[in-house]
C-alpha cells in the first residue's frame, strides 16, 4: 500500500488521478456530443462524425478519461459497502469506453436493411468500399459483408460508355466488361 500511496505523489499521477480532471473530462465530451448533434442536424452524419466523433482530439479525450477513472479508482481503494455505487460506476464507464475502443479500431460500420416482417443475414457496408476508374471517370458503391451472395454483390457501372459489372467474390473484387 506504501507503494502505491508513493505513485500518487508524482505530479503528472496525481493530476490525471484528480477528482476534478475527471469531471472535467467528463463534461467536455457531454459538450461536444450534443455539439455534435447539432452539427449531424446542418450538414449530416460525416460532418458529425469527421467533425467530433472521429476527431483525434475527442479520442484522446476519451483515452484520458479512461486513464483516470482508472487511476481514480486505484488511488480511493480499498472500498466500503457504502460506496461500492461508486466503484461500480468507475468500472462501468471504463468498460463502456474500453468496448467503444475496440468497435472502432475492430469493428466496421454498416447498414442493415430489414422489412417489416422479414428477417436478413447480411449487412451492407456503410462507404462505397468497392471503386472503379477509367480515365476521370470513378464509380463506387458499398458492399454486401457476411454471407456474400454472387447475385446480390454485383452492380452495373458505366465509365466513359462502356458498361461493366462489377462485384465482390468471396470478398475480393472483380469486373467483367458486360
Amino acid at each position: 500500500m506504501v507503494i502505491v500511496k508513493g505513485f500518487f505523489k508524482n505530479p503528472v499521477i496525481a493530476f490525471l488521478s484528480s477528482l476534478k480532471l475527471s469531471a472535467f473530462l467528463l463534461v467536455v465530451v457531454a459538450v461536444a456530443s450534443a455539439r455534435a448533434t447539432f452539427i449531424e442536424s446542418a450538414v449530416g452524419r460525416d460532418g458529425a462524425y469527421d467533425l467530433v466523433y472521429a476527431a483525434t482530439w475527442f479520442e484522446a479525450v476519451l483515452g484520458l478519461i479512461v486513464v483516470s477513472l482508472s487511476l481514480l479508482f486505484i488511488r480511493r481503494w480499498p472500498y466500503k459497502p457504502q460506496q461500492w455505487g461508486f466503484m461500480l460506476v468507475h468500472l462501468s464507464i471504463i468498460v463502456i469506453l474500453l468496448g467503444a475502443a475496440m468497435t472502432r479500431y475492430m469493428g466496421y460500420e454498416g447498414i442493415m436493411p430489414i422489412r417489416e416482417g422479414a428477417t436478413t443475414d447480411y449487412v451492407f457496408s456503410d462507404r462505397a468500399h468497392l471503386q472503379a476508374t477509367l480515365g476521370n471517370q470513378t464509380a463506387t458503391f458499398p458492399v454486401r459483408m457476411w454471407k456474400p451472395d454472387a447475385n446480390d454483390t454485383w452492380q452495373k457501372i458505366v465509365l466513359q460508355g462502356v458498361e461493366y459489372q462489377l462485384g465482390v467474390t468471396e470478398y475480393w473484387p472483380h469486373f467483367t466488361e458486360v
